[in-house]
């Protein structure tokens, strides 16, 4: 018997609650997050502080797409971000 495990690619925002940009983004990825099939995570970059900054994340929001950071300190164009999504599902 096989047994396959379905791995989602994962969209992560890390933010912080007074960051003007952090809503607009937060919003674009659960969009796309939605259209794409992805994991969608948001990470308060204050409380995941020790995490962030061991990946080198210190400004909100970020984007991070399958561990790899697309966007940093603004909000990503969407056209970006499904460019990323696409290279990353091998289309």
């Amino acid at each position: 018997m096989v047994f396959l495990t379905v791995i989602k690619m994962k969209i992560e925002v890390f933010y912080t609650k007074n960051c003007p940009k952090c809503p607009a983004a937060k919003a674009l990825c659960a969009e796309l997050a939605k259209e794409f099939g992805l994991e969608y995570v948001e990470r308060d970059l204050e409380e995941n502080l020790i995490e962030a900054l061991q990946n080198g994340i210190a400004a909100a929001p970020t984007v991070v797409l399958d561990g790899k950071i697309v966007s940093r300190g603004a909000v990503p164009a969407k056209e970006k971000l499904v460019e990323e999504i696409n290279k990353l599902k091998g289309k």
